[in-house]
């Protein structure tokens, strides 16, 4: 199967077109969850996963994520890696409204 990416979102969708699917970046909704919890300002976070402030607004836009910034992020967020994204998988065959989520 060949896969490529479409769009800003991150969908990515199969060449046969039998389903696609986007991953659901949720880095920034749980960055602001921590900041909440601990106190933390996102420059501190930035410098604890080893990016730029401005690079981590990036990742919270979707833009090109690597397994290991993901890794970082759940070291210093003290979370699961599955807990900064969702995949949302359209599947036109199985499913009258062809959504569901894999968490």
């Amino acid at each position: 199967m060949v896969y490529s990416i479409m769009g800003i979102n991150n969908s990515i969708e199969r060449s046969d077109d039998m389903f696609k699917f986007e991953i659901v970046n949720k880095i920034e909704q749980r960055v602001n969850e921590y900041q909440q919890l601990r106190g933390s300002t996102k420059t501190w976070i930035a410098d604890q996963v080893g990016i730029s402030k401005s690079r981590m607004y990036q990742i919270f836009k979707g833009d090109d994520m690597m397994l290991n910034v993901y890794a970082r992020f759940a070291i210093v967020l003290e979370c699961q890696i599955t807990d900064l994204f969702e995949i949302h998988v359209h599947d036109n065959k199985d499913n009258d409204d062809g959504f569901y989520t894999i968490k």
